[in-house]
């Protein structure tokens, strides 16, 4: 196993479900950018990575600045589907 699966398997032991309930994907069933997320900073999740994380992969699919940060700086609120996908937060 690599060091991102193994920190991967880790933080799933931790949070096994998606804040939806739904349980976390297998290794093999994230998409590519969430495998390059975890082999690149291969610790557990926090809220503060998280953030961090979730900027990086916005920033990645060229959305303007104001979909990534609210006007006052703090990152927006994103949540993941069910299929593993980002949604912006209600």
């Amino acid at each position: 196993m690599t060091p991102g699966q193994i920190a991967y398997a880790r933080d799933v032991i931790i949070n096994p479900n998606y804040p939806t309930g739904q349980p976390r994907s297998k290794w093999d069933q994230l998409s590519k950018v969430a495998q390059w997320a975890w082999e690149r900073n291969p610790t557990t999740f926090d809220e503060e990575r998280t953030a961090s994380i979730h900027e990086e992969i916005l920033a990645g699919l060229h959305l303007p600045h104001s979909r990534i940060r609210e006007a006052n700086g703090t990152p927006r609120q994103w949540t993941y589907n069910a299929d593993g996908t980002m949604a912006e937060a209600s």
